[in-house]
């Protein structure tokens, strides 16, 4: 706990560091695709990760580096690490490849943007590129991660508690590259049925994602995409934050058309009817200034001066100058 509320509260600079970044302007996403079957829930079990290809020890150094990764995923979603030779509810079998694809990828001009064609007068030389193509040469990289969990109570039995099969296709070349993506996507998803494909892209600056790996997400007083009934899908609350005598609330815009947002000049927090006005952390922003929408994903996070610990539900509003409703996120749960 100290060392949160110290990530935290020394000047919020740790902790809310370039929270107010677009996605879209740096670096490519990762997006991984999966279907998963069960109806198991995972939460207080204990689980030992298993190679599924007999061919790969279980000191092998990429299983060793990607079992890592699971397991803090199965942690993070409830799961318990068994001791080594203690009985265990679900051995986890680990499987994986990564292959290549390469091949010529064909496009043509647009004749709306090409400068070499101006209204209805198509030159020549674009009359030629346009018959000919243009062709480019592509390799994507598919990788692959499956997972089912076995009965571990019953060693001789090969009845399936759950499973998950999961993909992701692009440039990253390396599995190494791709792994902690999956592995930060599935999390929450062990255990359940997703009744058709899912998908997520997560860039590698991604907010939520580095608080993710830096072990934030995973303490006790936050909680992640907690429950709500939001007024806009585009503003979603992020997590929650709980601490002795301040909460903090993490409200993530994702992408939109052309235009601009922004909060009202005033934000606070329903705790029991009671009005907590709060104030923003992100340096770069100051409620009621208006944002551009750049097709990107922005976070902004909020300071209240009161602790929520023990509200399991809460709301959060914000107000123009003349005190009407703007954005709401009512009936907010917490763990």
């Amino acid at each position: 706990m100290t060392v949160a509320v110290a990530l935290l509260c020394s000047g919020c600079a740790a902790f809310h560091k370039n929270v107010y970044l677009p996605d879209s302007y740096e670096g490519t996403s990762v997006v991984t695709q999966w279907n998963s079957n069960g109806d198991y829930d995972i939460k207080g079990k204990t689980f030992v990760l298993s190679p599924a290809d007999d061919s790969i020890a279980a000191d092998d150094m990429d299983f060793c580096t990607f079992a890592r990764l699971v397991e803090k995923s199965l942690l993070f979603s409830g799961a318990i690490k068994a001791s080594e030779g203690q009985a265990c509810d679900m051995r986890i079998m680990l499987d994986y490849k990564s292959c290549s694809n390469s091949g010529i990828k064909e496009t043509l001009p647009n004749s709306r943007t090409s400068p070499l064609s101006s209204g209805a007068y198509i030159s020549p030389t674009y009359a030629y590129r346009a018959s000919m193509g243009i062709i480019t040469r592509t390799t994507e990289y598919d990788h692959y991660v499956n997972m089912y969990a076995l009965n571990g109570a019953n060693c001789e039995s090969n009845d399936t508690l759950w499973s998950i099969k999961a993909y992701s296709l692009g440039t990253p070349e390396q599995l190494h590259e791709v792994m902690p993506f999956v592995a930060y996507s599935l999390r929450n998803e062990y255990g359940l049925s997703s009744k058709s494909t899912k998908k997520e892209s997560v860039f590698p600056h991604d907010y939520m994602f580095r608080l993710y790996y830096k072990n934030f997400l995973n303490q006790p007083n936050v909680t992640d995409w907690p429950e709500c009934r939001n007024s806009d899908d585009d503003f979603k609350v992020a997590f929650v934050a709980e601490y002795d005598d301040e909460t903090f609330v993490c409200i993530r815009k994702s992408n939109g058309g052309r235009g601009y947002y922004s909060f009202g000049p005033s934000i606070y927090l329903d705790v029991d009817g009671e009005r907590f006005p709060g104030t923003v952390v992100n340096t770069d922003y100051s409620l009621g200034d208006k944002v551009w929408n750049e097709y990107g994903t922005r976070y902004f996070v909020f300071r209240f001066p009161v602790n929520v610990a023990h509200e399991p539900v809460i709301g959060m509003y914000d107000e123009d100058k003349r005190g009407k409703k703007g954005l709401e996120w009512q009936d907010i749960r917490l763990k």
